[in-house]
């Protein structure tokens, strides 16, 4: 047993990867003391999830942008993708351990997350009353019932999404759903894809969360013109790039957000606003990015519910003549079009990975080997240049004692490029092939 350590032993201004909740759990965390943190004075408290239980990287990720407001930043290293019941007792755990070893201010405790994180973190603000603001990134609500926000919920959100993030759409709706309870919100776009966000992003929505759930507090009128000045300059490069869909929805968001504290300004962007809604380029952009909206949600219908028949199948299998197929059309549609389109495919691309490979997780878990082997085939199907998932289909051979078929996805592996003969042979899942004279990595 690993014997938690004394508050009086954290170092300050400096990511600690691993400190023991009290008793006898074992969970653990990484943890951010800001240099002038003293125990005498309550500070903000920021909880980030990382959906693979990366505790270290989420307070890095934050270390900056929070950090550097005074804030301590919190990241658990065993919440991670799966089972809510779990997870809310591990978080239980960590909220109970941090609170009671650190001076933190109970009316400024906020969450955040990227991905499966966002969702946990959302729904811990949903089902509590304690939670001043929400962080998701990549992500926005868990899609159970009772875990989305109500009228009369008192926490703020800000959502962050890459344009090319499959989750983008997600965090569309979110946007429109929270216009109508009446939540406090925003989303904050920027050009990537479906990992944790840039800092720019991450100080927006920091500052952002601090003018609506800090009001008042010392330096606010600085931080709003840091703030103000960082927004502006996304909104024009978009128009000064041509993109003036995305650009006439920042400049609104700007509009909403300033309109009381920089009256002048706003008029000047309200002219600009209304220049965009004129022009030709504008019209067509809007027009063209709802096909996309409508098209994104019919072909992720499509595959989603392609890839569960093909699951319902004994044994399960992968049609690879009609996967090829939908990729190729995709391609051939979208793949020369303006930015809305090539967005879209390395958004469908993205959902095509993660949900077989999600799914996968869940089956080995369960033991259900079978239906583990189809997402990992359908996997290598979409993606034969990714080496790494001719490995994975051949674990699973593995586990179901099919030597002959695993030692064909090895050689697939190989063939894809993949080099690593180390992780192969201390893989425990390979160890009674070694010695097979066929056996491809030695």
């Amino acid at each position: 047993k690993i014997p938690a350590q004394p508050a009086s032993e954290f170092v300050r201004g400096t990511v600690l990867d691993t400190v023991v909740i009290k008793g006898d759990s074992g969970d653990s965390y990484a943890l951010f003391l800001p240099e002038d943190y003293r125990d005498s004075v309550p500070v903000p408290a920021l909880f980030v999830f990382d959906p693979a239980a990366r505790g270290a990287l989420g307070v890095r990720t934050f270390k900056e942008a929070a950090g550097s407001r005074g804030w301590i930043v919190v990241g658990s290293n065993v919440s991670r993708n799966g089972p809510y019941e779990t997870n809310f007792e591990q978080a239980s755990r960590l909220f109970s351990d941090v609170l009671s070893r650190l001076a933190i201010d109970p009316d400024r405790i906020y969450v955040a997350g990227f991905s499966g994180g966002a969702r946990l973190a959302s729904t811990l603000a949903v089902l509590s009353d304690e939670i001043r603001g929400v962080i998701a990134c990549g992500a926005s609500f868990s899609p159970n019932a009772g875990q989305m926000p109500l009228p009369g919920a008192t926490f703020a959100f800000a959502g962050i999404v890459g344009s090319r993030d499959m989750n983008y759409q997600e965090l569309w709706k979110a946007d429109q759903w929270l216009d109508r309870v009446g939540l406090s919100h925003r989303t904050f776009l920027y050009d990537g894809v479906h990992s944790w966000p840039p800092q720019q992003e991450l100080q927006r929505a920091i500052h952002w969360m601090i003018m609506e759930t800090q009001e008042g507090t010392t330096g606010s009128a600085s931080l709003r013109q840091q703030m103000y000045s960082l927004d502006i300059n996304v909104a024009d490069t978009l128009y000064l790039a041509g993109r003036f869909f995305e650009s006439h929805r920042e400049y609104q968001q700007l509009i909403r957000q300033y309109a009381e504290t920089y009256p002048g300004e706003m008029d000047s962007i309200r002219e600009r606003v209304n220049k965009i809604e004129r022009t030709r380029e504008y019209k067509r952009q809007q027009t063209y990015f709802e096909k996309i909206r409508i098209a994104e949600t019919r072909l992720r219908n499509l595959f989603s519910e392609r890839f569960h028949s093909e699951l319902e199948k004994r044994p399960p299998s992968a049609d690879q003549k009609w996967w090829e197929e939908q990729m190729r059309s995709l391609k051939k549609k979208y793949g020369d079009k303006m930015v809305g389109g090539t967005d879209m495919l390395w958004r469908i691309d993205n959902q095509l990975y993660a949900m077989p490979i999600e799914a996968s997780e869940s089956f080995r878990r369960k033991g259900e080997f079978e239906n583990s082997l189809y997402c990992n085939e359908l996997l290598t199907v979409l993606f034969a240049e990714n080496g790494q998932l001719w490995i994975r289909r051949a674990e699973d051979l593995a586990r179901l004692h099919r030597p002959d078929q695993m030692i064909a996805m090895l050689n697939q592996a190989r063939e894809a490029g993949y080099s690593d003969v180390s992780a192969i042979r201390n893989n425990p899942l390979f160890a009674p092939y070694l010695s097979r004279a066929d056996f491809p990595f030695r």
